[in-house]
């Protein structure tokens, strides 16, 4: 329950929308634990297109700071979903939505830097914040090493089928997360600024915020 009520309270700060969202996840039980989502994925965001709304699936691993960012990590697609995909009738497609991790990214770096602004978990946050620039860091390795190679292949997923020598002159060929180094970077990015923009004034991110998400390529629901 006090995990329910920080990611509530976190919401609640930007407005009454996004509060009766989030609200209602919990009320209406939308989010299921104990499910097996592989070893990378502690939480995802299904959206259900015919009632317009989704569910939260996550596994069963320990409820700490770390897990409950993940849980705001997700809302925010959830908020994205609700206040723009279903209410316009438009459907993004994910495979070719750069954009597609800011809003889930953007809460979730301003829920970790409250950790420590806010006294919640200090250390925790100040960990948590950390690890987000050392993932900026390796993607930018990954983007920069990967990108030189004149043979690159991306497969359909947005895997980049990287070959090289080993030490035996053997050719290893390697599948390299591309897509997901690449949109994440993105979602940090932006909400790195976002962050630095809501500590100034709360209105103009929250302006700033629903730009950005509604200046996606969209289609139809129908």
């Amino acid at each position: 329950q006090e995990a329910n009520d920080t990611i509530i309270d976190f919401y609640s700060q930007y407005g009454d929308k996004y509060y009766k969202i989030i609200k209602k996840y919990f009320d209406e039980n939308r989010i299921e634990f104990g499910y097996d989502l592989g070893p990378e994925t502690a939480a995802v965001f299904m959206p259900v297109i015919p009632m317009k709304s989704g569910y939260i699936f996550t596994d069963d691993r320990k409820l700490d700071s770390k897990f409950i960012s993940y849980l705001v990590h997700e809302f925010g697609h959830v908020i994205d979903a609700e206040t723009f995909i279903f209410p316009q009738q438009k459907i993004i497609g994910i495979w070719e939505d750069a954009l597609l991790e800011i809003p889930s990214t953007c809460f979730e770096n301003l829920f970790i830097q409250q950790l420590s602004d806010k006294k919640i978990d200090y250390t925790g946050g100040l960990l948590l914040n950390n690890a987000i620039y050392y993932d900026l860091n390796q993607s930018s390795k990954i983007l920069t090493e990967v990108l030189k190679d004149d043979n690159l292949t991306i497969d359909e997923y947005g895997f980049a089928i990287y070959t090289y020598e080993d030490e035996e002159g053997n050719e290893v060929e390697i599948d390299i997360p591309l897509r997901e180094s690449l949109i994440y970077s993105i979602g940090n990015l932006f909400a790195l600024y976002f962050k630095e923009l809501d500590k100034k004034d709360r209105r103009n991110f929250l302006k700033a915020f629903n730009d950005i998400i509604t200046s996606r390529k969209e289609e139809s629901l129908e």
